[in-house]
């Protein structure tokens, strides 16, 4: 593998808009803000290099001795300056920030409701939810909108996206789209990780 496809290896895997990319582009966003952008190459570098090195368990999988060619053989020029570019684009800082948020929503949400479930109905019960949410497949149905609770707390984080980053607000339906996917897809992934851990305790 040549040291170009190396580095659009790297980003391919990194620019997914995974939780990992979000938090390190809120971070170089957050750097460019406090005159730092001399740090943002060092810090991109250390960041990606631990991640893609299997440090987080969401990351795929590489062996140690891709350290190597990650250090040596990426050219985190290039990774830098296109974080730094994205980094300067307010929509997709705004973007960032309401998929962290909504992650965080999903994660105390879906929580809440397994723990009281498996206290009213015990624990070996929660193997129906989670038959309950294989038989769902288009959670984005319009005939099964998100809850109204929901979709008033998806209006409002985009409107502090707005008041924060200052993107215009054309894009409204973009945020509100950003929000509500990652609302769902990542709220189904974490209940099924957290059901399984109830079960197997």
């Amino acid at each position: 593998m040549t040291s170009r496809e190396l580095t659009e290896f790297v980003w391919l895997v990194l620019a997914d808009e995974t939780p990992e990319y979000d938090d390190l582009l809120l971070t170089v966003y957050g750097m460019i803000s406090r005159g730092e952008q001399q740090e943002v190459g060092r810090y991109v570098t250390t960041f990606v290099t631990n991640a893609v090195a299997g440090t987080d368990q969401r990351l795929p999988s590489v062996p140690t001795s891709m350290r190597y060619y990650l250090t040596y053989r990426v050219d985190w020029d290039v990774i830098a300056k296109r974080m730094i570019k994205m980094a300067e684009d307010l929509n997709e800082v705004a973007c960032a920030y309401i998929r962290t948020v909504a992650r965080s929503h999903a994660i105390g949400e879906m929580r809440a409701y397994i723990d009281t479930y498996a206290a009213l109905y015990g624990t070996v019960s929660l193997s129906e939810l989670i038959r309950t949410m294989d038989k769902v497949e288009d959670p984005f149905d319009p005939e099964f909108p998100l809850p109204k609770p929901v979709r008033e707390q998806a209006d409002q984080v985009c409107a502090a996206a707005v008041r924060a980053f200052g993107p215009k607000t054309a894009y409204a339906g973009v945020f509100r789209f950003a929000y509500e996917t990652e609302y769902v897809s990542y709220g189904e992934r974490f209940a099924r990780d957290y059901i399984s851990e109830r079960m197997n305790k």
